[in-house]
């Protein structure tokens, strides 16, 4: 995985967790109130010259975040790069906030083939030594997704699907990335399913954890009336099929009662994106393409600015700089 890219994913989890431990026990809006933290260890096998790892993570995002009763549950993710300094942090202060909970009991998950050495070291460090306390989850993106379904849910009101294609656009990132935080924010499992069909391991999974409602997330409608007839003949009724990027907006904004755009650039901060939106109840949306120059020549010029650049407090409006009131605007960007 490029050193790039692996420092982006793992800087975003960081500041995710370093926000939620901030905001603990405080009142920074109702959404944020009332964390929980849930004593397990998600590793996920990820490299950027594959895209099923993307998938890998995404189906995981439900699995290590999650909402119920009002409160929101987080566990540790992080991908299978031991070696890399900002993972073993990570992994060093998750070793040390469950040494202080001492009581909590620990289980690991390794997901879309983490290697022998990567499990055993993780066993070693968080002192998992019974074999019922771990979960080895293997296979294609579907087959994961499934996996991970039946394994967490006995039983579900919802289920949340998206299309698992192996060249994906830039709207079916958009696609599994808001599905990923939607299945978050339901308590949902996250299947994915090949535009042209369901496939009958995934109608199991369905049925194992008794759903009786799907939310399609498919900018674009880029599954099949199959995928339609199949869920309906499973007994599920299709509450929402989100075919473009204003009604996935919409839906979460329903959900979540906010709206908290999580923005991206590229491909591949998605991950993080996704991962802020199950957490903090937001949409991930690919950003305008000069975007991200306008934000760069906004900071240069700050940069360059002697008053802008004092720690002095100030004491009243800023005058002469009208390009300041006219672009600053709050927002999130990944990247």
């Amino acid at each position: 995985m490029s050193r790039r890219i692996l420092t982006i994913v793992m800087l975003a989890i960081f500041s995710l967790m370093a926000t939620s431990a901030f905001f603990m026990g405080t009142s920074f809006a109702n959404w944020q109130d009332n964390l929980e933290v849930n004593p397990r260890v998600n590793v996920i096998h990820l490299t950027d010259t594959d895209i099923n790892t993307q998938y890998y993570f995404l189906a995981a995002v439900p699995l290590a975040v999650f909402h119920y009763n009002g409160k929101v549950y987080s566990s540790l993710i992080v991908p299978d790069v031991l070696s890399d300094s900002t993972v073993a942090h990570i992994v060093d202060d998750w070793e040390v906030y469950l040494d202080q909970h001492s009581g909590e009991g620990r289980h690991a998950n390794f997901i879309g083939g983490v290697s022998s050495t990567v499990q055993n070291a993780i066993r070693s460090k968080f002192g998992i030594t019974d074999d019922q306390d771990v979960n080895i989850i293997e296979g294609t993106p579907i087959e994961v997704a499934n996996q991970i379904a039946e394994k967490d849910w006995k039983h579900s009101n919802y289920i949340v699907i998206a299309p698992y294609v192996s060249s994906p656009s830039d709207h079916t990132i958009e696609s599994i990335s808001n599905a990923a935080a939607m299945a978050a924010v339901l308590n949902a499992p996250l299947l994915f399913t090949d535009p042209a069909g369901l496939s009958t391991e995934t109608l199991t999974s369905v049925a194992k954890v008794g759903a009786a409602s799907a939310v399609l997330v498919e900018i674009d409608d880029v599954l099949s009336d199959n995928v339609n007839i199949q869920l309906m003949g499973a007994g599920v009724v299709i509450s929402e099929d989100l075919t473009t990027e204003a009604q996935v907006v919409a839906k979460m904004r329903e959900v979540s009662g906010h709206s908290t755009l999580c923005g991206i650039v590229n491909n591949w901060q998605n991950l993080p994106a996704a991962l802020c939106g199950a957490r903090y109840g937001g949409y991930i949306l690919y950003l305008p393409s000069g975007l991200n120059k306008l934000a760069n020549d906004f900071h240069r010029r700050i940069i360059a600015d002697p008053e802008l650049q004092s720690f002095y407090k100030l004491t009243k409006s800023i005058t002469g700089k009208d390009w300041i009131r006219n672009r600053s605007r709050r927002t999130f960007i990944i990247g």
